[in-house]
């Protein structure tokens, strides 16, 4: 469980980053260039396998490395251990700690955010309308803090917090996809029980007015019918 709630939590966060950078990059390609990009499903599956792939390698060292310690016994003479990122040396924790969280997980994925975003919001801007104008024993980066510190207590209380936040990211995306947007809960329930979902719901109605046209086209009302089987019942 040590190795495996580190591993998790680590690649949970890293696809959840890259997915928002996917988004954004998607995002910008649609608006700045709307006619030359255009996703495809096989284009969908592959950037959606890479995501996974990256962060399911990215990962990979906390399972190998986070493990059990023994750090005393208790009242009744158990041993009490606690889950630690044990590196062999010093200098490789902090090194993949600097290039995979700080600057893959983080740096770079804020950067490409922004950039994103960034030129979506020069395109709408300029835009003409027609007709109108993980904590440890240490400090990663600094140096280590002296024990019943008040920069102990502090990270002590706020590291949970903040490993909530991040799980709570993560959790809080689909129940907000799928409450916000009606297309994706009719596409979910079209995966799930195989059934065609509409364009859109003006083109629902078109549809149904159409078919009502065409049935009221083709059969009289129904007064009218109901008068003409009583002319035939009379005749």
């Amino acid at each position: 469980m040590c190795k495996a709630v580190a591993y998790l939590q680590g690649v949970s966060v890293c696809a959840s980053v890259t997915t928002l950078v996917a988004i954004s990059v998607d995002r910008f390609l649609a608006i700045c260039y709307p006619m030359t990009w255009q996703i495809t499903s096989r284009g969908c599956h592959f950037i959606i396998g890479a995501i996974w792939t990256f962060s399911i390698t990215l990962t990979l060292p906390w399972m190998v490395y986070f493990r059990l310690i023994q750090i005393g016994r208790t009242t009744k003479n158990d041993n009490l251990y606690v889950c630690r990122e044990i590196w062999p040396t010093e200098s490789m924790g902090v090194t993949y700690f600097i290039v995979a969280n700080l600057i893959l997980c983080y740096l770079l994925p804020l950067f490409i955010i922004l950039l994103c975003y960034g030129f979506i919001w020069l395109k709408v801007w300029r835009r003409k309308l027609p007709g109108e104008g993980i904590h440890n024993n240490g400090i990663k980066v600094g140096d280590p803090y002296p024990e019943n510190s008040m920069e102990e207590f502090i990270i002590q209380v706020f590291a949970p917090v903040a490993q909530w936040l991040g799980a709570s990211n993560s959790c809080i995306n689909p129940v907000l996809y799928a409450f916000f947007n009606a297309k994706l809960r009719a596409g979910f329930k079209a995966v799930l029980f195989g059934k065609k979902p509409c364009c859109s719901t003006n083109g629902g109605n078109m549809v149904q007015m159409s078919s009502r046209k065409t049935t009221s086209a083709r059969c009289p009302t129904g007064n009218l019918s109901k008068k003409g089987s009583a002319k035939e019942n009379a005749i």
